[in-house]
């Protein structure tokens, strides 16, 4: 079974480590990259092409509205999901409204198994 690749764009170093370090246990994933800003992303995605993107929203320069509608264009089988600290409807919409797959907040509940 292949593994599903992820790349993982944040701008806190230890967000993207701790994604990578739980996501990397899990053995249908692959962390084929992360990176912490906006053009470095669009780079990776168009070399890399990984099935899945987590996304932070809120970077500099580069905004991750921006950077998705780049890596939709370089690297259109990826699929992203939005990742932001802003928990209202109006930025998960414009991420959805922009290709985005799904969104999720840093701050969202955890949920017990």
């Amino acid at each position: 079974m292949k593994k599903v690749s992820i790349m993982i764009v944040d701008d806190h170093t230890l967000i993207r480590e701790t994604w990578s370090f739980l996501l990397g246990k899990n053995e249908n994933f692959d962390v084929v990259a992360e990176c912490g800003d906006g053009e470095r992303a669009v780079e990776l995605a168009r070399d890399k092409r990984p099935d899945v993107v987590l996304l932070d929203i809120n970077m500099a320069p580069m905004s991750g509205f921006d950077v998705l509608k780049m890596i939709r264009k370089y690297s259109p089988g990826s699929k992203i999901i939005g990742v932001s600290m802003h928990s209202q409807p109006a930025y998960a919409k414009k991420m959805l409204r922009l290709g985005a797959k799904g969104y999720v907040t840093k701050n969202s509940p955890d949920r017990k198994c």
